[in-house]
């Protein structure tokens, strides 16, 4: 068939918002009056763009940029105020896992429950029914009404309901920042079973480390539109830097058209002089492994004086993938720092790192009182992680992985 697999055409989703219940009744009641008794909040604004068959395009943004209201127009959730949807192709969505679920009804009875809601016949459910249940993997449960579910195996079965139906488009949200890690790991050799089956897949995921590794471009939405939209290299960089460098006046998506390694920058005001990585035992080096606590320590010079530092550090992949980072003003537990003006240090412990073997570059930033940006460098040091078992490490609803982090002056 020809033609994308889904087309957005200026989808623009608009919410009135009232202070009181009166101001609605108020509004209902007078359609003809000038004055109105609500505020506008636009959730999307002008979106447009194109899925082809067989991509898997990633959502990036922030919480409120608009992420989950665009999917939930896509699968029809939502009805947008203007603009237009075409899709073509079964769809299968992962918004809300277990929406539709009687909690009175047992799992194999809310099996067939999903599958009378998403238009199949008893018998095409029973053609995968086995299936469903080896993917859930709930044992006897199967037959416990789900009100006795733990969290945990409700995902399980939501999860297997819902990607067990062959669909032509999936659309995932979030839906992968639950269950064990097992579980997760599960999940995401499904879904790239099915991008290897040349199905169409939207993935939207705080994870960025999985967004990465799963779609051929990806789109970043910011207030309500379409921020940027090309290759995941240079949009999730675009992404991490303006999460880091919120409150300064740089124009973060231009600059990323002109250089994708934008987040490369020289300063005049600060040298770094040396870092270092210890384990927990004080032993200097630059191999981990997963689950292991890293101590940088980073020595700088301030030529004419920084009112009150704040710094942070981002992880990279070698392929320029950002996967984790931390800033002191994320800990409100530590005092912020005073006028620094030659010679200085600060540590940072990354505890318990959860990371997949490979070769990873540590950058650092320097800000002062003001947020404004001193010093910002992406190759400072690197590292190399050994592991034994694939790790996807844990989400956040901020940003990219942030590893529990102790920061010391």
């Amino acid at each position: 068939m020809n033609g994308p697999a889904v087309s957005v055409e200026n989808i623009t989703k608009l919410y009135k918002l009232y202070d009181k219940p009166s101001d609605r009744v108020k509004e209902a009641l007078n359609p003809f009056t000038s004055q109105k008794y609500h505020r506008e909040f636009f959730a999307l604004k002008d979106v447009s763009f194109e899925v082809n068959r067989g991509e898997t395009l990633g959502v990036v943004g922030k919480n409120g940029s608009g992420k989950s209201t665009l999917l939930k127009i896509l699968t029809g959730v939502l009805t947008p105020t203007s603009g237009r949807v075409v899709t073509d192709g079964r769809i299968s969505s992962l918004l809300e896992l277990g929406a539709g679920f009687n909690f009175e009804l047992t799992g194999l009875e809310n099996i067939f429950l999903f599958g009378t809601i998403n238009g199949f016949s008893k018998e095409e459910m029973n053609q995968r029914l086995e299936q469903i249940i080896e993917f859930a993997d709930i044992g006897p449960f199967i037959n416990q009404p789900v009100k006795m579910y733990s969290s945990g195996m409700f995902v399980r079965l939501a999860f297997a309901a819902a990607i067990n139906i062959d669909p032509e488009i999936l659309i995932v949200d979030e839906a992968l920042s639950v269950g064990d890690m097992k579980f997760q790991k599960k999940c995401l050799e499904r879904i790239d079973q099915f991008r290897e089956a040349g199905k169409t897949i939207l993935f939207c995921s705080h994870d960025l480390h999985a967004v990465g590794e799963l779609c051929s471009r990806v789109i970043w939405l910011k207030d309500g539109e379409v921020a940027q939209i090309g290759e995941p290299g240079p949009v999730i960089s675009s992404y991490v830097s303006m999460m880091t460098e919120a409150g300064t006046k740089e124009t973060v998506v231009d600059s990323a058209h002109k250089n994708p390694n934008h987040y490369i920058k020289n300063s005049e005001e600060v040298n770094i002089l040396s870092v270092k990585a210890y384990d927990s035992k004080g032993i200097e080096k630059d191999v981990f492994f997963t689950g292991e606590d890293i101590h940088f320590n980073v020595k700088y010079q301030a030529f004419s004086g920084i009112n009150g530092p704040n710094y942070s550090v981002i992880i990279f992949r070698k392929d320029k993938i950002p996967v984790g980072i931390s800033k002191t003003n994320f800990d409100k537990s530590i005092a912020p720092r005073g006028f620094i003006k030659g010679e200085a240090s600060f540590e940072v412990i990354l505890k318990n790192i959860q990371l997949n073997a490979g070769h990873y570059l540590l950058s650092i930033a320097i800000w002062d009182k003001a947020k404004k940006i001193i010093f910002a460098e992406n190759r400072t040091f690197e590292f190399e992680v050994k592991s034994l078992k694939i790790v996807f490490g844990p989400t956040e609803e901020k940003c990219v992985f942030f590893p529990e982090t102790e920061w010391k002056y």
